[in-house]
């Protein structure tokens, strides 16, 4: 389970395992424990901030590391913003301005050595930054609107655990320009673990690579591509 917690324009971030990245909170529900419960139980844990369980929306959903499992993206309203840490739990968490937040996030010198140093989120291929975008786009105006990220990645499954970039690359790359591209690995075998995740320039060029690759199949093995984000109530189509 993962959850944005917000404050009207402030945005409540924890610090990840490396400076000065910072993400949404995060934390796995317990045997016999609800969505809703988890959530407010692991905010008020680690950062000893009280939420509104009846403001919890379910975003989008992503497949974690570990097999079979699946990351739950949520964002909540916090009820005050007194943080008090837990260092069992986090090594820091802080507010911040949305403008700030928006000015570093849409910044074109955002992926630079120098927004690294002072604020960086995850990737965008990540479930936090969908989260994150999300709410910076949500916060503007709407003559400052900026691009969704939800338009852009899809996952490719069923990838073959020696397939390497390349071969990904150029399966999918005559459908557009390709951003990113990150295949998940057993960090203990080095083998793929069975998915695969590219950002394309626009939502056209995306939109024709699932159209056109899913079902196909690369180094024999069937793939299944469809959007990253999947989002409540839309459901892929199959043909």
């Amino acid at each position: 389970m993962m959850v944005l917690v917000t404050r009207r324009d402030r945005l409540l971030g924890r610090k990840a395992a490396w400076p000065p990245r910072f993400s949404a909170l995060a934390g796995f529900v317990e045997f016999g424990e609800t969505l809703e419960e988890c959530i407010v139980r692991e905010v008020r844990e680690e950062t000893d901030v009280r939420v509104d369980e009846a403001s919890i929306r379910f975003v989008a959903s992503q497949p974690w590391l570990f097999p079979r499992s699946l990351l739950l993206g949520f964002t909540v309203k916090a009820l005050d913003t007194n943080i008090k840490l837990d260092a069992n739990e986090i090594q820091d968490a802080k507010w911040f301005d949305a403008s700030y937040v928006r000015d570093c996030v849409l910044s074109p010198a955002y992926e630079s050595a120098a927004a690294e140093e002072r604020f960086h989120i995850p990737s965008r291929t990540s479930l936090a930054h969908s989260l994150i975008h999300g709410w910076v786009t949500e916060m503007q105006d709407e003559t400052g609107a900026a691009r969704s990220i939800e338009g852009w990645v899809i996952i490719v499954a069923g990838v073959h655990e020696e397939a390497q970039e390349d071969d990904i690359f150029e399966a999918f790359s005559e459908y557009g320009d390709i951003k990113n591209l990150h295949l998940n690995l057993d960090r203990r075998t080095g083998f793929v673990k069975g998915y695969a995740f590219i950002e394309y320039e626009n939502k056209q060029e995306a939109d024709a690579a699932i159209k056109s690759m899913d079902g196909n199949t690369l180094l024999d093995h069937k793939l299944d591509v469809s959007w990253a984000f999947a989002k409540p109530g839309k459901k892929k189509t199959r043909r």
